[in-house]
């Protein structure tokens, strides 16, 4: 877990993977990606 602007966040550490998909959401858009070493996510 770690703290960011005082709340406390929780991160898993996973894998990675041969390519990741952009995507569009929030008004934020994200390009296609090739493969990476490791990734994360946030979990609730």
């Amino acid at each position: 877990m770690i703290s960011y602007a005082g709340r406390t966040v929780k991160v898993e550490i996973r894998p990675g993977l041969e390519s990741y998909n952009g995507s569009s959401r929030n008004g934020v858009n994200s390009e296609n990606y090739s493969g990476w070493s490791g990734s994360f996510v946030f979990v609730r």
